[in-house]
């Protein structure tokens, strides 16, 4: 088989790792991995003779050259082009933008932005699905258009003195989610020469998750987990399936992504009642200790009704349902993101016990805290609902 993915994005390699993982499991098989950055030309090499290909078909002059091969091929690309029917394994763009705005409104933000041109269906689903999560708490999210694309020098420092005019007039503090791999750093940039501060007047977020970038930007920048290593795995097994003659699925496959990573980029509470603050700081400095809301009380010296009351008007929710989102925030973020055994997630996230812990997770998406890791929550698009269970449940 060959791989026509990118290799220069983390986005890339997790998903080649996904499919060399299952090749691994149900091979063997021999790849042919094409070494190539983003924008790069791919096309299968000249004289290979496989059985079928796993690519990202972004264009339409690579759609035309796979279909030439008279192959299986399965797509791995978010973009879809009127007319390339080739059967699809990619991420839930929907549910990113869910999650970024339930993430958004459970830190206190009433005002809310989108960067980023929206030529494709996929950044039309997440800024669409962003707004309506967003309507349904009584607010909306204004849209930067334009494409910070790189060009010469003078083109560059048009676009980021536009975008720095645009986010100074908007209303702070503003949480802002974008969706390309790039773009955080440009955002950043832009409000450096606004005089912004991030994250207390402009709360940044990714719509992927590059350690390696996001971490290089200062701050470092929150990111959604696409888990493309999982597209990569189901890609594979499609392409399994297509190779000995099954017929593809009606529909894409969608991946659903899993949480959202949080970096200095929007540690921060938008809330100005300083006692609530108070609270939110102290449930988050000690969410890997198993406290009770009484815990919380003695240290804003409160009384229990008057913040219940404070909790309920700015935030929607008891001191207790945020204790509870706070563990289940950490316990996700663990479960993805590291390889910690579950009886030590289940400390870290002040749950006390492996057996609590697994009863909540359950309750709550549906799966065992094993389960999640080992799935990713990972799940086929069949017209249904989406899953249980966000980032912040």
């Amino acid at each position: 088989m060959a791989i026509l993915v990118d290799t220069s994005t983390a986005w890339g390699r997790r998903l080649i790792g996904g499919v060399i993982g299952y090749c691994q499991k149900c091979g063997p098989w021999l790849i042919r991995l094409e070494d190539h950055g983003q924008n790069e030309t791919f096309r299968v090499p000249r004289g290979w003779d496989g059985d079928g290909i796993v690519a990202r078909v972004a264009d339409r002059g690579l759609a035309r050259h796979l279909g030439a091969t008279g192959l299986p091929v399965v797509n791995v690309s978010a973009i879809v082009l009127r007319g390339v029917d080739f059967p699809r394994v990619t991420y839930d763009a929907r549910t990113a933008g869910q999650l970024a705005a339930e993430y958004f409104l459970n830190r206190g933000f009433r005002h809310f932005a989108f960067v980023g041109d929206t030529p494709h269906q996929y950044l039309i689903s997440r800024f669409e699905a962003f707004n309506e999560a967003l309507a349904k708490a009584g607010c909306f999210a204004r849209q930067y258009q334009a494409s910070l694309t790189s060009g010469s020098q003078s083109h560059w420092m048009r676009q980021q003195r536009e975008l720095a005019r645009w986010l100074l007039q908007q209303p702070k503090p503003l949480a802002l989610f974008t969706w390309a791999m790039r773009q955080p750093g440009r955002i950043i940039e832009a409000c450096m020469s606004a005089g912004l501060a991030i994250p207390e007047q402009v709360a940044l977020l990714g719509g992927d998750d590059d350690p390696v970038l996001y971490g290089a930007c200062h701050p470092p920048v929150s990111g959604v987990i696409v888990p493309s290593h999982v597209v990569g795995h189901e890609a594979a097994a499609l392409l399994d399936s297509l190779m000995q003659g099954k017929p593809p699925p009606k529909g894409p496959i969608l991946v659903k992504p899993t949480g959202i990573v949080t970096r200095q980029s929007t540690d921060v509470m938008a809330v100005e009642d300083g006692d609530v603050t108070a609270a939110l700081q102290f449930i988050r400095q000690h969410a890997s200790e198993p406290m009770q809301v009484d815990d919380v009380l003695r240290a804003v010296a409160v009384s229990r009704s008057a913040l219940e009351r404070r909790f309920q008007q700015i935030l929607g929710r008891s001191v207790w349902a945020e204790l509870h989102r706070t563990r289940m925030d950490r316990a996700r973020s663990l479960l993805v993101e590291t390889d910690m055994p579950i009886p030590h997630v289940a400390d870290a996230s002040g749950f006390g016990s492996p057996e609590y812990m697994s009863y909540v997770f359950k309750r709550a998406t549906g799966l065992t805290p094993r389960e999640y890791r080992k799935q990713g929550e990972r799940k086929s698009w069949d017209g249904s609902e989406s899953g249980k269970g966000s980032i912040d449940d």
